[in-house]
């Protein structure tokens, strides 16, 4: 099954167009460019057409169609469009969490809990999941009048381990509240000290995790430095 241009319009529309490489915070390793790409392959200065842009959301999109397609159950295009959103947004591995033991009618009913990050409520994720919610519950054909629209076809998934992976990824992003806070190598203040933070700054949350020693939970750096305390962190 392949992602329908509604659901292409859903994920365009929620993770925004940019046509020139950028870096949300200069510690990233990689540059975004398009809708939401990031990896090795998007360099400083580069510069697409919006052609280009759909090109990489067509890529990106394979693996996210392919987790969707195996869950073993029997989705309608709109159900399987609004999971193709959310696999997008939340990563593969929160989707087997959100359908593990659950019916179709029960997995739409729990679309919804799938709005914090850095266990705060988003107005953002509130918005995108209930978006899906909706578009997953409206039946297919349910309006005659309506134009039915053609499968997308979407790039093959390479078989590649090199290549980035967004699963289980959280991002958003924190910034430092106080000097000398301690990068861990875990969740959780039983890790190693690693290194310190100083200065004023910003990192991005690519995964959450609770752990000892915190509140509101440890955050994982995309910049690969290692793990912060959430407590000290405010997301900006």
């Amino acid at each position: 099954m392949k992602t329908s241009n509604k659901g292409i319009d859903l994920i365009k529309k929620y993770e925004g167009l940019r046509l020139t490489a950028y870096k949300p915070v200069s510690t990233e390793k990689y540059y975004t460019i398009g809708y939401g790409h990031y990896g090795p392959d998007v360099t400083a200065g580069m510069t697409i057409s919006k052609e280009k842009a759909v090109e990489f959301l067509k890529q990106d999109l394979a693996k996210f169609e392919k987790a969707v397609n195996a869950i073993e159950l029997e989705f309608n295009q709109n159900q399987f469009d609004a999971l193709v959103s959310f696999a997008y947004n939340c990563g593969a591995g929160n989707l087997k969490s959100l359908c593990k033991g659950r019916t179709i009618e029960q997995i739409g009913n729990k679309l919804p809990a799938y709005n914090k990050a850095g266990g705060k409520v988003l107005n953002g994720l509130v918005k995108r999941r209930a978006e899906e919610q909706k578009l997953y519950k409206t039946p297919v054909g349910q309006n005659q009048n309506e134009k039915k629209e053609e499968p997308v076809q979407s790039a093959p998934v390479e078989n590649t381990e090199k290549k980035e992976e967004k699963e289980q990824e959280v991002p958003f992003v924190v910034k430092v509240e106080i000097d000398n806070l301690n990068i861990r190598k875990g969740p959780g203040t039983n890790y190693a000290r690693i290194n310190k933070f100083t200065g004023v700054g910003a990192f991005t949350i690519v995964k959450v995790s609770e752990g000892k020693g915190s509140k509101t939970g440890w955050g994982k750096l995309r910049s690969g430095l290692g793990w912060v305390s959430l407590d000290y962190c405010k997301r900006i």
